[in-house]
C-alpha cells in the first residue's frame, strides 16, 4: 500500500480531495443561446435575480468566465435596487468561479465581501455557511489548515445551532466535516465521530429518498462511497458510485463535476486493490467527460493525469507514466495546487529509478520528502484544531498562570537589558558632552544637554516600551504554540486512547465512569483553544477588528453575570496591522480588569471611527477604583498607558467607588 499523506494515510485519501471538487458545481451545461440571452438581461425585481442566481451556477464548470461575466451584472443590478442578499449571493457566485479558475486569494476577497451581507435573517445565514465552505475550500488548497477548519467549524455549528435547516446545505457541511475525521483516525468504522456523521448523513439520505431529491441524494452518494473505499469495503464504494453516475447520467443531465469526479473515484477503488488496467479504463471516460464539459485548466484534469500516471507505473509503462505526470505537475505548480503533487512526485522518482535515471529521481525523491514532511506538520495542525473545539482542559487556569509568568519573565529580560543599554547611551553621551565643553560657553551647553536629554528619553522611552510590546507578543506566539504542539496533542492522545479503552471495556458497571471521563476532556480543552486564540488571533487579520473584538467580547460574556455591549460607530476602515492588535490587545486587558475586580452588571465596549481618528471606550457600572489607586499604580492601568504612550495615543480615566468606571482612548490615524 503507498502511503501519500502520513504514515497512516494511504492512496484511498486521493476520493477526498474530489469531494471539494463538487461541492458546489452544478447540473447542466447551458447553450450557447441560453448563455447570450442571461448575459445580456437587465434585472429589475429580486425575483428575477434570484432565477438568474439558478442559471448562471449551470455556467460555473463550462464556461467559467461567461459565468463571472453574468454575476457581476448581477452584483450590479442587485445594488441598483439595494437587494442586500442578492449582492452578497454575487459576490459568493464570483468567490466560487474564481475558486474554480485557482484564483484562491481573489476568491478569499470576495468571500470578505459577500461575509459583509451575512445578516441574522434565515437567508443571510444560509449565505454565511455557504461563504464559509467556499472559505474553506481556499484556504484548504493553500495549505492554510487551520484556517480551513475553522471555517468548517463555524458552518457545522451554524447547522447544529438548528438556524439552517435547507438538507443540500446540511449535506455539504456534513460532508466537509466527514472529509476532516476520515482523514483523522486509523479505526474509522468504530470512531465515534465518524459513525455520529455518517448516521446524520443517513437520515439526510432517508428524507432526499421521501422527497425525490436528487440533488441531495447525489451528495450523499459521493460521500457514502468516499466512506467505504476507507473502510476497505471496495465493493460497496463502487456501487455508490455506480449510483451516483447513473443518477447524474438519468436525473441531473450529466453534472461534469460530479461525474467527472465519481468516474476517477472508481479509478481509486481499482488502483487501491493494485488493478491499474480498470482504473486506466475509468480515468479514460473521466478526461472524455473533461475534454467534453469543462475547461481545460481545473483541478481535474490535473488529478486525472496524477492518477494516470499512478496507474500507468503500476503497470511498468514509465515513459508514459513520465509523460502524462510532468505536464500536469507544472500547471498544479503554477497554480499553488500543493495536494496530491507529493503522489506526483513519488511516482516520477519511480519511473526514473526504474529507467536507471538517479539524478531525476533523486531530485523526484527529495521533493516528495519535502512535501510529505510538510503535509504531515499541517495535518497534525488541523488535528490539533479541530481536536480543541472538541474538547477543553480541566487545568486551565494552572497553565494561564505558568503563561502569565513566562510573560512577565520575558518582561523583566527585556528590563534588564534597557538598563544596560541606557547606561551604555548615558557613558556615551557623557563623553559627547565633554568634548562639547571645550567648544561652547557654559550656558550654550547647558542648553544643548537639556534639549539632547529629553529627546534621548522620550525616543528611548518609546523604543523600550515598543520592544516590551513586541517581545510579548512574540512570547504569546511563542505560548500559542506550544499550546497548539504541546497540550493540544497531549490531550488528543488521551482522548483517542480512553475512547479506545471505552469501546474495548464498555461493561455496566464501568460505562459511567467511561462516560464521565470522556465528559471531562469533552468539556475541557475548549479553554485552551480559547487561550491560544486571544493569544494568536488569526481572526483579527482575517476578518478585521471590528469582529475580532466582537468575538472576544462575546466569549467572554458567556456564562457570565453581566451584560455586553459592543458599538461600532461609523464606517471601519484599514488600519496598521500593530494598531489594530495593540487596540485589539488593550481591549482585552480592560474586559479582564473587569471581569476580575469591577463586579459589573452592565458592559460597554465602543469603536468609534471617525476619520482622522479611532476612538476606543470601555465602561462599566461596578464598584470603580479604589481612591488610593492611579492610572500609574492601578489593576494593569500601567500597562495600558505604557501601549497608548508607544502609539502616540491619549487616554481618560474617569473613576468614582460604587459608580463604575470609564476609559476613553483615542488614536490618531
Amino acid at each position: 500500500m503507498k502511503y501519500i499523506l502520513s504514515e497512516r494515510l494511504t492512496c484511498n485519501t486521493r476520493i477526498f480531495f474530489l469531494f471539494l471538487f463538487t461541492l458546489y458545481n452544478s447540473v447542466t451545461a447551458f447553450s450557447q443561446v441560453e448563455r447570450k440571452t442571461l448575459s445580456t438581461s437587465v434585472y429589475h425585481t429580486p425575483q428575477e435575480i434570484d432565477r438568474a442566481f439558478k442559471e448562471v451556477v449551470k455556467l460555473r464548470e463550462s464556461h467559467t468566465d461567461s459565468a463571472i461575466g453574468i454575476y457581476h451584472q448581477l452584483w450590479e443590478n442587485a445594488q441598483k435596487i439595494e437587494y442586500k442578499t442578492g449582492i452578497g449571493k454575487a459576490l459568493q457566485g464570483l468567490a466560487r468561479c474564481y475558486s474554480n479558475k485557482n484564483d484562491l486569494d481573489i476568491a478569499i476577497k470576495y468571500c470578505h465581501e459577500s461575509m459583509k451581507y451575512a445578516d441574522s435573517s434565515l437567508a443571510g445565514r444560509d449565505l454565511a455557511v455557504g461563504t464559509w465552505l467556499i472559505y474553506s475550500d481556499a484556504y484548504y488548497f493553500k495549505g492554510r489548515y487551520d484556517s480551513c477548519a475553522w471555517y468548517r467549524y463555524e458552518a457545522l455549528n451554524e447547522i447544529e445551532n438548528g438556524k439552517i435547516t435547507k438538507p443540500d446545505v446540511k449535506m455539504k457541511v456534513y460532508g466537509s466535516i466527514l472529509q476532516f475525521w476520515l482523514n483523522v483516525h486509523q479505526d474509522v468504522s468504530k470512531d465515534i465521530f465518524i459513525t455520529e456523521t455518517m448516521q446524520k448523513i443517513d437520515a439526510i439520505e432517508k428524507e432526499a429518498l421521501k422527497n425525490k431529491d436528487s440533488a441531495v441524494l447525489s451528495n450523499v452518494y459521493f460521500y457514502k462511497a468516499g466512506y467505504y473505499n476507507n473502510i476497505k469495503q471496495r465493493d460497496s464504494a463502487r456501487y455508490f458510485c455506480h449510483l451516483n453516475i447513473a443518477l447524474n447520467t438519468v436525473k441531473l443531465s450529466h453534472a461534469p463535476s460530479v461525474v467527472v469526479a465519481t468516474w476517477l473515484n472508481l479509478s481509486t477503488t481499482y488502483l487501491e486493490d493494485n488493478q491499474p488496467q480498470q482504473a486506466l479504463e475509468y480515468i479514460a471516460k473521466a478526461e472524455e467527460r473533461i475534454n467534453q464539459s469543462m475547461q481545460f485548466n481545473n483541478r481535474f484534469s490535473i488529478i486525472a493525469a496524477f492518477f494516470k500516471g499512478d496507474a500507468l507505473l503500476k503497470l511498468h509503462r514509465y515513459q508514459e507514466a513520465i509523460r502524462a505526470i510532468e505536464p500536469a505537475l507544472v500547471r498544479a505548480e503554477a497554480s499553488k495546487i500543493t495536494r496530491l503533487t507529493e503522489l506526483a512526485h513519488k511516482s516520477l522518482a519511480d519511473a526514473y529509478t526504474a529507467l536507471n535515471q538517479p539524478l531525476k529521481a533523486s531530485f523526484h525523491n527529495r521533493r516528495y520528502a519535502d512535501l510529505k514532511d510538510s503535509l504531515m506538520e499541517s495535518e497534525k495542525m488541523e488535528i490539533i484544531y479541530n481536536i480543541e473545539m472538541r474538547n477543553r482542559i480541566a487545568d486551565r487556569e494552572k497553565q494561564i498562570i505558568a503563561g502569565q509568568q513566562t510573560i512577565e519573565n520575558n518582561r523583566q529580560s527585556i528590563r534588564n537589558k534597557n538598563i544596560l543599554i541606557s547606561a551604555i547611551s548615558s557613558i556615551l553621551f557623557l563623553v559627547t558632552l565633554v568634548g562639547l565643553l571645550l567648544y561652547r560657553n557654559k550656558s550654550q551647553k547647558a542648553k544643548l544637554q537639556k534639549e539632547q536629554l529629553s529627546a534621548i528619553q522620550k525616543q528611548m522611552q518609546i523604543n523600550q516600551l515598543q520592544a516590551m510590546i513586541d517581545g510579548e507578543e512574540k512570547e504569546r506566539n511563542r505560548i500559542a504554540k506550544d499550546l497548539h504542539d504541546g497540550v493540544g496533542g497531549t490531550i488528543a492522545s488521551a482522548r483517542t486512547q480512553l475512547s479506545a479503552i471505552y469501546r474495548k471495556y464498555q461493561q455496566d458497571n464501568v460505562e459511567a465512569d467511561f462516560k464521565n471521563m470522556l465528559d471531562v476532556l469533552e468539556s475541557a480543552s475548549i479553554e485552551i483553544r480559547q487561550t491560544a486564540h486571544n493569544l494568536m488571533p488569526d481572526v483579527l487579520f482575517n476578518n478585521g477588528l471590528p469582529q475580532a473584538v466582537e468575538d472576544f467580547c462575546n466569549r467572554i460574556a458567556r456564562g457570565q453575570r453581566f451584560n455586553m455591549h459592543v458599538e461600532i460607530v461609523g464606517t471601519p476602515f484599514d488600519l496598521p496591522q500593530q494598531l489594530q492588535l495593540s487596540v485589539y490587545r488593550i481591549i482585552q486587558e480592560l474586559v479582564h480588569n473587569i471581569l476580575k475586580h469591577a463586579h459589573a452588571s452592565e458592559v460597554l465596549v465602543q469603536l468609534a471611527y471617525h476619520l482622522p481618528s479611532l476612538h476606543i471606550t470601555v465602561e462599566d457600572d461596578g464598584v470603580g477604583l479604589p481612591p488610593h489607586l492611579s492610572k500609574e499604580t492601578g489593576i494593569g492601568l500601567k500597562t495600558i498607558q505604557q501601549r497608548v504612550d508607544a502609539l502616540q495615543g491619549s487616554i481618560i480615566f474617569e473613576s468614582k467607588p460604587g459608580k463604575g468606571t470609564s476609559i476613553e482612548i483615542e488614536f490618531k490615524i
